[in-house]
């Protein structure tokens, strides 16, 4: 079951999304273009098997804490072309 909560980070506001699981989807409510956000997956930990390949380790679970949203929300609001509104690349 996911909670959906406003957060307001830089003057900006964002709907979000929490999974139980750790991931979160933003929709930014405030920004020039309708709809636009970004998503996060859980934090993604790997560890070696027979030193040769990469394997999933343990994921975290639980809801994603307010200070990886909100430094999740930043680097994505830091990413913004201001003229466009879209992420710069």
């Amino acid at each position: 079951m996911s909670v959906e909560r406003e957060f307001v980070v830089d003057g900006e506001t964002f709907l979000v999304r929490l999974g139980e699981d750790g991931r979160y989807d933003c929709v930014w409510l405030t920004g020039p273009n309708p709809g636009y956000g970004f998503g996060s997956g859980a934090p993604a930990a790997f560890g070696m098997r027979d030193g040769h390949s990469p394997t999933p380790a343990a994921l975290p679970s639980g809801p994603a804490s307010d200070e990886r949203v909100t430094d999740g929300i930043r680097d994505f609001l830091s990413a913004i072309d201001p003229k466009t509104g879209f992420i710069c690349g």
